[in-house]
């Protein structure tokens, strides 16, 4: 499922994503920024057997306007379970991640991300152009993750690498965590 490019307000639910490279990916590009994909909707799905990630949300951060983001986050993942992402995959690119924000801030709540053979959900700044004096299109990934279990994966269960969930301070209590490595 591939929602790109401006791609507004759609409600991916209900429904089986297996056996891909990429289970959901929402991305606003990567060489050349366009119009930010937000307010999509991925509900109760079951992603699941993918290679590289179970959910990828690319860019979908807006820091300029008219495409700022709001508090609430740039997209919904709800409800979902995200599990054995690289399950079986020997390739080099199999990262085996359940949920991966590049510059992105979705509002992730109630999900299962367990089983994945990496971390169960990163975070990582999306750096445009280089120098400090390009710094502002730089994208920072500050997603809400609440009311979630994270377990069993083969990696931490939250990575954050330059940036911070919108809620780090109550990060532990607002999730449930076991026996991620």
């Amino acid at each position: 499922v591939y929602v790109y490019d401006g791609a507004d307000n759609n409600v991916v639910q209900d429904n089986l994503i297996r056996y891909n490279y990429i289970g959901v990916r929402l991305s606003g590009g990567s060489a050349t920024l366009v119009t930010p994909p937000q307010n999509n909707e991925i509900l109760t799905n079951t992603v699941t057997t993918n290679d590289k990630y179970g959910i990828v949300n690319q860019t979908t951060h807006g820091n300029t306007s008219p495409y700022t983001t709001p508090v609430s986050g740039d997209n919904l993942i709800q409800g979902n379970v995200i599990s054995w992402t690289a399950d079986g995959c020997a390739l080099s690119w199999c990262t085996g991640i359940g949920i991966f924000n590049y510059g992105a801030s979705p509002s992730i709540v109630g999900n299962t991300i367990s089983e994945n053979d990496s971390f169960g959900i990163v975070n990582r700044v999306y750096f445009g152009t280089d120098g400090p004096a390009d710094a502002s299109d730089d994208l920072l990934s500050m997603p809400y993750i609440s009311g979630n279990t994270i377990s069993s994966n083969g990696d931490d269960g939250i990575q954050s690498r330059d940036t911070a969930p919108a809620n780090k301070a109550t990060l532990l209590d607002d999730n449930t965590f076991g026996n991620n490595n």
